[in-house]
């Protein structure tokens, strides 16, 4: 059995303890992998490798992620109304960027400056990144309501836009704007509607050193804890 994690550069997460596990008395193995330096090591290779960047490059990227992440962290946490969303720069190690609902207070400003990565801030954006979930849920449900049974949204907090594309299915409308026109106007405000004769959910692989976000600004690399049911090498 493979159960995957989250695994912060430089931390691995490991698999709970479950009944079976050494740490219930049990027989099961709990195979844990490389931590500290040796774990980031690891990331910051397959990150390297994954954007076509040097491992300096991506050192550099990891360190205005890891300072940039906890400001963020810490604006989302105290300015819920406020906290937009935010983007790392394409470029290793390049400025971030932090968006924010209506005028950037002062303290705000200060909290983003402190992190000292050149974030920049911009605001007066229409939606807080909590609005835009919630839009983004409620346009789902709304899709599924009209009969629509392939549906996935999405937000982008770059644009403050929400995403949907649908799956044309017999006896409902095909085209995107009569769709839309079954909707209120606060719903159909700000998104932007595909409509595709394709299946828009399906399967994706995933794999270990998998660059994971959060909030939109990179978080962490894909990790994986094995457990064996048996003794030995994991499977």
């Amino acid at each position: 059995m493979v159960i995957a994690s989250c695994a912060l550069a430089g931390t691995v997460i490991a698999a709970p303890a479950a009944a079976g596990s050494p740490s219930a008395g049990g027989g099961t193995a709990v195979v844990h992998g490389a931590a500290g330096p040796e774990a980031l090591t690891t990331d910051l290779a397959l990150v390297a490798r994954g954007r076509g960047w040097t491992v300096e490059e991506a050192a550099a990227h990891h360190a205005v992620a890891e300072a940039f992440g906890k400001v963020q962290q810490e604006v989302a946490a105290k300015y819920p109304d406020a906290y937009a969303g935010a983007k790392l720069s394409d470029k290793p190690g390049g400025a971030p960027t932090l968006y924010v609902k209506g005028k950037a207070g002062d303290d705000l400003l200060t909290r983003v400056r402190a992190a000292g990565v050149g974030a920049e801030v911009v605001d007066n954006r229409p939606h807080s990144w909590l609005e835009l979930e919630e839009r983004s849920v409620r346009l789902n449900h709304r899709l599924a309501g009209l009969g629509f049974q392939d549906v996935v949204t999405s937000f982008d907090e770059t644009t403050s836009t929400v995403e949907a594309v649908v799956t044309r299915r017999p006896n409902l409308p095909a085209r995107a704007e009569q769709v839309l026109s079954r909707l209120s106007a606060e719903e159909v405000r700000d998104v932007r509607l595909t409509m595709t004769d394709a299946d828009v959910a399906s399967d994706e692989a995933a794999f270990g050193g998998m660059a994971v976000q959060d909030d939109g600004a990179f978080a962490c690399t894909s990790g994986w804890a094995v457990q064996t049911s048996a003794p030995g090498p994991p499977a």
